[in-house]
């Protein structure tokens, strides 16, 4: 099978994606996500009910299963929720 016929096979497949740890990617100080994302400066708590994402930080943090949450879907949403609160404390700075 030549280039061009694998690549239609490949393209043609359904697609289901792929999970990579970020986590991976960034040196200790990144293991400061309890303290990040639980501690009183966090807006999250003003957006989303800390009772159901505050299992997935413990989750993450201890590199343990979330109940009934795959790894991989625990670090996509503690990764968003990262996001989320680096985008609250810089909105929330004075300009």
């Amino acid at each position: 099978m030549g280039w061009l016929g694998w690549l239609g096979c490949v393209v043609g497949r359904p697609k289901h994606g792929f999970a990579v740890r970020v986590d991976t990617w960034v040196d200790r100080s990144f293991t400061n996500v309890r303290a990040t994302l639980l501690d009183s400066g966090s807006g999250l708590p003003e957006y989303l009910n800390p009772r159901v994402y505050e299992p997935w930080v413990h989750g993450f943090c201890s590199d343990s299963a979330s109940p009934g949450l795959p790894g991989a879907d625990l670090y996509q949403r503690v990764v968003m929720l990262l996001g989320l609160d680096l985008a609250l404390r810089k909105n929330a700075q004075p300009h």
